[in-house]
């Protein structure tokens, strides 16, 4: 009996462990694509301040 709860509580530690790895690699995921985005979003604005200053309006 008292194995049985031991090997119980074990596959509940390593379920809950799957499932946090699945969330963290979800969310490392979801935190590069945001990275991406924004410095891809970054990239351009800074290009157009640089092309702005060179051809704008004079």
């Amino acid at each position: 009996l008292q194995a049985e709860a031991e090997r119980e509580r074990r596959a509940e530690a390593r379920r809950k462990k799957e499932e946090r790895g699945i969330l963290g690699d979800l969310l490392e995921q979801v935190g590069r694509s945001a990275t991406r985005q924004i410095s891809s979003q970054l990239g351009r604005t800074i290009t157009r301040s640089i092309f702005g200053a060179f051809f704008g309006k004079k």
